[in-house]
């Protein structure tokens, strides 16, 4: 993927996308949560209004991983595992598994995988072409993205970071 690790990660918190780039109706209800100790985020976005209406629980250990539950009915639900791994500054090696409940293929066949990879191919044109900004300029309704840019700090070495390890 022609694209820095965390604007991947990033994606997954910016619930506008969905409505603008996936053509929902309308925008997710949408919360991020940062555990106590710091290291782990939770997205919850309200799906409903989707064209499989489904409860998302997206949780981030770090740029390079994260779980993504899809609940869509009693027992019908989607684990996907993302595991971004960069190569370069610019460059990100992409691999998702997927679990699916059996109960999904009743409630709604091959149309769930299909949304996937639709979403994946809507979702590829702005990781192809977006500029990585470390300190982007942001928008009302981006709560969601600020919360994300402050919390993967983390994951970065600063200058004084390096001085004091060598």
């Amino acid at each position: 993927m022609p694209a820095h690790v965390q604007d991947i990660c990033e994606n997954s918190c910016d619930p506008v996308h969905f409505q603008f780039v996936h053509g929902n109706d309308a925008i997710p209800e949408s919360r991020v949560e940062i555990d106590h100790d710091g290291r782990t985020m939770h997205l919850h976005s309200d799906m409903q209004r989707a064209d499989h209406p489904s409860q998302l629980h997206a949780i981030t250990y770090s740029p390079g991983f994260a779980m993504v539950r899809n609940t869509y009915g009693p027992g019908a639900e989607m684990i996907m595992y993302n595991s971004p791994q960069p190569i370069d500054r610019n460059t990100t090696l992409m691999r998702w598994t997927l679990i699916v409940r059996r109960e999904i293929e009743d409630l709604a066949g091959d149309e769930v995988m299909k949304g996937i990879t639709d979403g994946i191919g809507d979702d590829y044109p702005i990781w192809a072409n977006k500029v990585h900004r470390r300190r982007p300029v942001f928008c009302k309704g981006d709560e969601t993205l600020v919360t994300f840019r402050k919390w993967v700090r983390q994951f970065y070495i600063t200058s004084q970071d390096k001085r004091e390890i060598a």
